[in-house]
């Protein structure tokens, strides 16, 4: 125990003989940490924790992929049809669209909630 004390006095005792080099690495530990903690936040929010709309099991994804379209994308004649012809999306919140990429994730819904 005692080294370890010998040993962060000496390392406080350089870095005060070296102000430039401490301020560098301070600023670049700050850096590093506030970057991280923010990434985490933004991964947290998104994507470690549910949806926040009423149902969250009632929501689904639908893909139209053909030969010459692989990426599943709808144009606006497609959804219309769909929307008239499906009556499985019928109710007060039946109008919510959300736009995404084939790639896009969606959070599993909280089963304990």
């Amino acid at each position: 125990m005692n080294t370890l004390f010998n040993d962060l006095r000496f390392a406080f005792r350089q870095l005060r003989r070296a102000p430039g080099f401490t301020l560098t690495a301070v600023f670049t530990l700050a850096l590093g940490l506030g970057a991280s903690s923010a990434i985490f936040c933004l991964m947290d929010g998104l994507w470690l924790h549910p949806m926040q709309v009423p149902h969250p099991g009632e929501l689904v994804r639908i893909f139209s992929t053909t030969t010459q379209d692989q990426e599943g994308a709808f144009n606006y004649s497609d959804y219309q049809t769909l929307a008239q012809r499906a009556n499985a999306f019928q109710g007060g919140s039946a109008g919510l669209v959300a736009l995404g990429g084939r790639g896009s994730l969606m959070a599993k819904p909280d089963v304990a909630a």
